[in-house]
């Protein structure tokens, strides 16, 4: 999959970035300027290894087939674009959080694997059990089967052979990173949603190491931010076209680039990053501990800055997957064009019509399956919900979960967003859905600034245009404003109330 910009305005100066970003479900990369305006995006599917014995739970890419498709990817993103390979000035990698690598003394690669490998939800239990108030001072995240911890406590379980043979682990942006310039690092925010790097100081997290007897697996040197992590490699260079000695960037986790790419830097500014699954951040100048462990503390890709998250799970996951239903033979994008005129003609409420499809307000240190699903009047002989209404529904239901998340922010940060100069920012896959923005500006009562759907790529460039040649920041044409309907507004309130009572009758009931 491809797209392509506006080539005529390529800097063809030596001012471009090519920015490569890894998740579970897509490689990706863009070539942009130095403000985050992207002229090119190829995409494509993860290659993944079969796991034999290793459980249902387990998930993990095939670390060689996964770094040909890198270059293949990337060098797709360059090759399509009519411009000299001396215009690209940097590269920059941004990836999922919570993916690792694991590396032997060589710097093989023995394990590689996305944040959804669930294998270690056992072995991260048995961590929480007896750790987690230090787990939780020090990186600000719990539970522990999302820390590279305990899947390397797995492997030492389960796997002994390939566990003795484990000499470092590192993020999947460090390993990119690592396999462009052969130097190892740990970007200082993604190792601290890994559970490798302490919250407050940017410092390795030895302490957790030391009380699980893993002391013996490195984490490697933390990279100072906006420091280059090394420069690409002459045969990797050769194979993604490029001039030699161009310097490489490790940008971080994909949830805070994407803030950066939507210029949420300052303390108090929110970013909503709505893509396969939905994160709300306020952006903090300390980190802030939540005393019931139901919100992330981070650390920002700006330096010096932290933020504090509401984790609201799968989102756009969850919309493509309805969108499927209703709209079957189309891929997830189109589907959501076609919805768009049919919800923003549905009335609010869904005509009764309440959706329950993930998204909520959750206590990330006891996240847990819950109930969901659709609720409508019956019997459906009388009202029948048609296609808009069912999507409506569920738009809606998107947007009561953030709003319930900045509330809780809200109260733990102690200033209202509602009192903040600063505006709201959205951002990430869900804008592909145009009646997305609009309802949830009504929904939350404000206007919202909306960014591209790409904001991750455009973040990752930003911050390596800045490094090379100090980039003031985005481009303010990359930005919409989205204003609330104030009628809408006053229905809603009455609506997320009513949402509320049903998510929370929802959660008492067992799975």
């Amino acid at each position: 999959m491809s797209g392509r910009g506006d080539v005529a305005n390529v800097d063809s100066a030596g001012r471009n970035v090519l920015a490569i970003d890894i998740g579970s479900s897509s490689v990706r990369a863009g070539v942009a300027d130095a403000t985050g305006k992207l002229f090119s995006t190829e995409r494509r599917a993860p290659a993944m290894r079969e796991q034999g014995d290793a459980g249902d739970l387990a998930v993990e890419f095939d670390p060689e087939q996964m770094w040909n498709l890198v270059i293949e990817t990337a060098r797709a993103a360059v090759s399509g674009l009519a411009i000299d390979s001396e215009s690209i000035a940097g590269v920059a990698v941004t990836s999922q959080r919570q993916g690792i690598a694991l590396l032997d003394r060589d710097g093989k690669t023995l394990y590689a694997g996305p944040n959804n490998d669930m294998r270690a939800v056992f072995q991260g239990a048995a961590i929480d059990e007896e750790h987690a108030d230090l787990v939780w001072r020090t990186t600000g995240h719990l539970p522990s089967h999302l820390a590279a911890w305990a899947r390397i406590r797995w492997f030492q379980e389960e796997r002994p052979a390939l566990f003795d043979r484990i000499s470092a682990v590192v993020t999947l942006s460090d390993w990119i990173a690592f396999r462009l310039t052969g130097e190892l690092s740990v970007n200082h925010a993604a190792g601290v949603e890994a559970g490798l790097i302490e919250l407050q100081t940017g410092e390795p997290a030895s302490d957790i190491a030391e009380a699980l007897g893993l002391s013996r697996v490195s984490v490697p040197r933390p990279a100072a931010p906006l420091a280059a992590s090394g420069s690409l490699r002459a045969d990797v260079a050769e194979a993604l076209g490029l001039g030699s000695d161009i310097p490489v960037f490790n940008a971080g986790p994909d949830t805070q680039t994407g803030l950066y790419g939507m210029g949420v830097t300052a303390p108090g500014a929110t970013g909503i990053v709505a893509g396969w699954s939905c994160a709300v951040q306020r952006v903090t100048d300390c980190p802030l501990l939540d005393p019931e462990r139901g919100l992330w503390a981070g650390r920002h890709v700006e330096p010096g800055r932290w933020i504090l998250e509401s984790n609201l799970g799968i989102m756009g996951g969850a919309y493509s997957w309805l969108c499927g239903l209703i709209s079957p033979g189309h891929d997830s994008g189109e589907a959501m064009n076609r919805l768009n005129r049919d919800v923003l003609d549905a009335p609010a409420g869904g005509s009764g019509l309440t959706a329950h499809l993930g998204p909520a307000l959750t206590n990330m240190s006891s996240a847990e399956l819950r109930a969901g699903g659709l609720v409508f009047p019956v019997p459906l002989a009388l009202q029948a919900p048609t296609p808009g209404e069912i999507a409506r529904a569920a738009l809606e239901g998107f947007g009561f979960a953030i709003k319930s998340g900045i509330e809780r922010i809200d109260e733990l940060s102690g200033t209202p967003s509602t009192s903040l100069a600063t505006s709201l920012a959205l951002g990430g896959g869900m804008i592909r859905s145009s009646a997305f923005a609009e309802l949830l500006a009504s929904i939350l009562g404000r206007e919202i600034e909306v960014g591209g759907a790409d904001a991750t790529l455009s973040g990752a460039a930003m911050l390596a245009g800045r490094a090379l040649e100090g980039s003031a920041g985005p481009n303010a044409a990359l930005t919409i404003r989205v204003s609330p309907d104030r009628a809408l507004s006053s229905d809603y309130e009455y609506l997320y109330e009513e949402w509320l009572q049903r998510t929370r009758a929802l959660g008492e009931m067992p799975v």
